[in-house]
């Protein structure tokens, strides 16, 4: 299963930290794993849970590509070491704010 991280780097003057919310809604540019479509804008949020057809699983975001018959989705998951935070002694550094679980489709920006 693809996954993908999401890193930021900026200079924290004057700011202890810098903490998604956790309601946090995150917006992408995504592509179609073929790379035949791209969708813009489109808005992931942890706290939107559906169901994927014909499975157990949920993921916070779900569509279907034009003539394709299965789901590409995006789930946020858990990263290893990661708690969302970017704090003051890391200033100028990339440090990950969010991990992605695809399936059917790829993050652009």
């Amino acid at each position: 299963m693809p996954s993908f991280i999401v890193k930021v780097k900026a200079e924290l003057e004057g700011i202890k930290q810098l903490i998604p919310l956790t309601d946090n809604e995150w917006k992408f540019d995504i592509q179609s794993t073929d790379g035949g479509d791209t969708k813009e804008g489109i808005t992931v949020s942890k706290g939107d849970v559906m169901e994927l057809e014909g499975s157990k699983g949920d993921a916070n975001f779900v569509m279907k590509w034009p003539g394709n018959k299965q789901q590409a989705y995006i789930k946020i998951v858990d990263v290893k070491g990661c708690d969302g935070t970017y704090s003051e002694e890391k200033s100028g550094e990339w440090v990950t704010l969010l991990g992605l679980e695809c399936r059917g489709l790829v993050p652009l920006r």
